[in-house]
């Protein structure tokens, strides 16, 4: 059964001998023709890679380093839109915490870290910028950690009920009495 299968393979390929040859050979000829393309454009990109090995692994640190920071960005806000609800405008976020970040002196994956802490409380959106601003204020009047301010802050929200507006309050008037402020 299989030996008049294989039979038949090996009439149809002596059949098409000579017209398999000519294929094949014109497939070994575009292949070495592409051969010799490829290997006079890598003669010319070492040449170049020569003069400007210096400034392109500058321009590539400098790149891959940039890439990296946008990605853990990307990656923090993933984390925080995990915990907060569904309706939480993520552009308004990102913005909210660059600007953060730029007003005091921060990374925005930092401010964004601060945010989840907030949001993993059940805050709203605009309760969690409000908070976030308030422990960061904090943080940077006293030396303090964001972590370790917002941590007091929560504290201070639960033993007296108060809301993101009697905080931020609350941080202003600590501020207002902070002598390294003035």
């Amino acid at each position: 059964m299989f030996g008049d299968a294989i039979r038949a393979i090996y009439v149809a390929i002596r059949l098409n001998d000579a017209e398999f040859y000519s294929r094949i050979q014109r497939v070994n000829q575009a292949t070495d023709e592409a051969v010799k393309r490829f290997k006079k454009m890598n003669d010319a990109l070492e040449d170049i890679g020569k003069y400007s090995f210096g400034a392109g692994v500058a321009t590539a640190a400098s790149i891959g380093f940039a890439i990296k920071m946008a990605g853990d960005f990307e990656q923090a806000l993933v984390n925080l839109q995990k915990v907060m609800p569904e309706d939480t405008d993520l552009k308004r976020i990102a913005e909210a915490a660059k600007a953060m970040a730029k007003a005091y002196g921060r990374s925005a994956i930092d401010v964004i870290k601060a945010m989840e802490l907030w949001a993993r409380q059940g805050k709203r959106q605009e309760e969690v910028i409000k908070l976030t601003n308030a422990a960061l204020q904090w943080a940077i009047a006293e030396n303090l950690d964001v972590a370790e301010t917002t941590e007091y802050l929560t504290y201070i929200i639960n033993q007296f009920g108060m809301s993101a507006e009697d905080v931020t309050h609350i941080v202003d008037s600590l501020n207002a009495f902070n002598p390294t402020l003035v």
